[in-house]
């Protein structure tokens, strides 16, 4: 199984069009893959929450049978991808509250099926859609990790999470798993590194 990671670093419009040039291919290439485990797989970080065409580049990802995707922004990307994708205008400051992080997961869910939100803050929250394929309705589990320390604020630690994220989908997780199995793992050994 394969999965790519793109957003970390990588920088301006023009990096973010080439690279998700690469990344339909790779997922158009691979959406005959009738097994779930070793369907198309990647995860959205940093940079790709501002890029311009993102929610048609999710639109089209989602429409992929078998896709497993998670994008894992902080809540100041969390604010830009909803801005981009038309899920409403948000400050950073109301993104604090659960709550409105849980209507944007539901929201979100119609939209793209097969993706899982990481919403990092102080208490991550993680929405996964319930796909039915059957339906035209989605729905969403809800998870919070409680979790971690203020070390996961400092630079760098969301491309970790990032990592274990496409690590786990690599490996033939679903969404579900891989989202809270890197989320739980990230901030565990955040408190092992303060001990």
């Amino acid at each position: 199984t394969t999965a790519i990671l793109l957003g970390s670093g990588l920088g301006p419009e023009q990096a973010c069009e080439n690279a998700t040039n690469f990344l339909t291919s790779c997922f158009t290439s691979n959406k005959q893959n009738a097994d779930p485990k070793t369907g198309p797989a990647c995860v959205l970080d940093a940079d790709m929450m501002s890029y311009p065409k993102l929610k048609e580049l999710l639109i089209k990802l989602n429409s992929i049978e078998n896709a497993r995707i998670i994008i894992t922004p902080h809540l100041k990307e969390l604010s830009s991808f909803c801005s981009i994708c038309g899920l409403g205008t948000y400050s950073v400051s109301e993104l604090s509250s659960i709550e409105t992080r849980r209507q944007i997961g539901l929201k979100a869910a119609e939209l793209f099926p097969r993706t899982a939100i990481i919403m990092k803050s102080a208490n991550s929250l993680i929405s996964v859609p319930t796909f039915n394929s059957e339906s035209t309705n989605s729905f969403c589990e809800f998870f919070v990790c409680a979790d971690g320390n203020q070390s996961l604020a400092k630079a760098g630690s969301g491309d970790v999470l990032a990592g274990l994220c496409v690590s786990l989908l690599a490996q033939g997780y679903d969404i579900k798993k891989a989202a809270i199995a890197a989320c739980e793992s990230h901030a565990l050994a955040s408190e092992y590194d303060s001990n």
